[in-house]
C-alpha cells in the first residue's frame, strides 16, 4: 500500500521536522509513502487541480493567506474520505477540529510520539477502509489493496498482478477465482486480463491504455460493455463526493 501524504504549513522548519518523523515512522513500520509538502493552501489547492490526490493531510492552522480551517472547510465540500490531521500552537482551534471531522489536533511544538501514535491511527483507518486482495507470492502473504491493481493477467500455471508502484506478484491461483473475489471497479477485458477501471487512461474500440503506458487489447464486441461499466464508476466515483 503507498500512502501519499502532505504536509502543509509556512514554516519550512516545522515542515522538514514533520517529514522527518514521517518519514522514520513509515521505515519502522514498513509503510510505502509519497510525501509532498506545501506553503500554503493556495499551493495545496494547486496540487488538487493538477489532480493529485492524498491519504493524509498534515495541516498546520495558522498560515500566511488561507488559514488551514478554512481550507479544510473547503477540501471537506468535494472530499470526507481525506485524512485531516491539523497542527498549531493555538488551542483556541480545536473546536474547529470537529466541523471538519479531523482525525486529530496536534500541538506545537509537535511531539514524535503524539505524531507517530496519530499516524498509527490514520493508517489503521485507511487499511481498514479499503478493499483488498490476499495472494501467496514465493512462500509470501501480500495484502495487495484494490485500488493499487492496475491489472491483472493469466498466464500458464499463475496469475500475474502488476501495480501502480511498479511491483509485480505472481501467485498459482486460477484467473476466474481471483475475479470472484474482485467487485466492480474492475473488469475483465478478455479471457486472460482483468483490468482495474480506475487505472485506465483511455479505451478504443481495440484496446486499453493504463496508467503506466501498458496497452491491453480487448475481446470481441466487449468495447460497449467496458465503456460502460468505466463511466459508471466514474459517475459513482463524482456521486460519492457530492
Amino acid at each position: 500500500m503507498n500512502i501519499k501524504i502532505a504536509i502543509c504549513d509556512d514554516e519550512a522548519k516545522q515542515t522538514q521536522y514533520v517529514k522527518s518523523v514521517v518519514g522514520n515512522w513509515a521505515e519502522q513500520n514498513r509503510v510505502q509513502i509519497q510525501t509532498d509538502m506545501f506553503d500554503s493552501a493556495e499551493n495545496f489547492k494547486l496540487a488538487l487541480a493538477d489532480n493529485k490526490d492524498f491519504d493524509i493531510l498534515l495541516l498546520d492552522i495558522q498560515m500566511g493567506g488561507q488559514n488551514g480551517v478554512e481550507l479544510a472547510k473547503d477540501l471537506r465540500k468535494t472530499d470526507e474520505k481525506l485524512i485531516i490531521i491539523f497542527i498549531t500552537a493555538l488551542p483556541d482551534f480545536i473546536y474547529d477540529g470537529y466541523d471538519v471531522s479531523a482525525l486529530h489536533y496536534l500541538m506545537k511544538p509537535v511531539q514524535e510520539n503524539k505524531l507517530r501514535e496519530t499516524l498509527d491511527k490514520a493508517y489503521k483507518n485507511l487499511t481498514q477502509a479499503k478493499k483488498f486482495l490476499i495472494i501467496n507470492s514465493d512462500g509470501k502473504d501480500y495484502r495487495i489493496l484494490f485500488d493499487d491493481i492496475l491489472y491483472i493477467e493469466s498466464l500458464k500455471h499463475y496469475v500475474k498482478i502488476s501495480t501502480s508502484d511498479g511491483k509485480e506478484y505472481e501467485t498459482r491461483r486460477n484467473i476466474g477465482d481471483i475475479e470472484n473475489e474482485l467487485d466492480n471497479s474492475f473488469f475483465k477485458c478478455q479471457r486472460s486480463y482483468i483490468v482495474m477501471l480506475k487505472h485506465i487512461q483511455y479505451i478504443s474500440k481495440n484496446d486499453v491504455l493504463l496508467d503506466n503506458g501498458k496497452t491491453i487489447s480487448l475481446s470481441r464486441n466487449i468495447y460497449k460493455d467496458l465503456y460502460s461499466a468505466f463511466i459508471k464508476y466514474f459517475k459513482g466515483k463524482e456521486e460519492e463526493n457530492i
